[in-house]
């Protein structure tokens, strides 16, 4: 009986503990260490495929991108980006988030004209999908592209990154 009590217990401990570790911190979501990162590729071009995933490995909604297309054979150069969305998501949170990737991307990739998201089947909503152009993205966002990657600090401030 005291044995039961025992291995109970630790099943309990063991069960916080995992629980406590999952929900310390969401991965879709940028850190201070993503702003980081995005700051060290700045000046990235349209053609670095590897340079282009690694960027959006450290945007919002890192965790459900699940394809990359990038147009790079004649101008305007552009990227399609696919993820995979569980409905959790609210349509609002989802398309401020898509205008602040769109918008890091250009700031970072100076050759990109048109970046396209779209979300596949499985998707809560397919009018999420959109496409922001170079010309028309600071008026989105109400900023200047060249301010948002002044500096770390600046990028990290845009993406509205906390202490993480």
């Amino acid at each position: 009986m005291k044995g039961r009590h025992i291995v109970f217990i630790a099943l309990g401990v063991a069960l916080l503990l995992l629980a406590g570790c999952s929900t310390s911190s969401d991965t879709s979501n940028p850190t201070k260490e993503d702003a980081k990162v995005l700051f060290e590729n700045r000046d990235t071009y349209i053609g670095d495929n590897s340079s282009v995933s690694t960027i959006l490995q450290h945007l919002y909604l890192q965790k459900y991108k699940q394809e990359l297309q990038l147009q790079t054979q004649k101008q305007p150069y552009s990227m399609k980006v696919t993820y995979g969305l569980p409905d959790a998501y609210k349509t609002e949170d989802i398309r401020d988030m898509l205008e602040k990737n769109a918008a890091v991307l250009f700031a970072l990739i100076p050759n990109v004209d048109k970046v396209t998201f779209q979300f596949d089947e499985t998707s809560n909503d397919s009018s999420l999908n959109a496409t922001y152009e170079r010309s028309t993205i600071e008026k989105v966002v109400s900023a200047k592209l060249v301010d948002i990657a002044k500096s770390q600090d600046d990028l990290a401030s845009f993406l509205n990154v906390g202490s993480k």
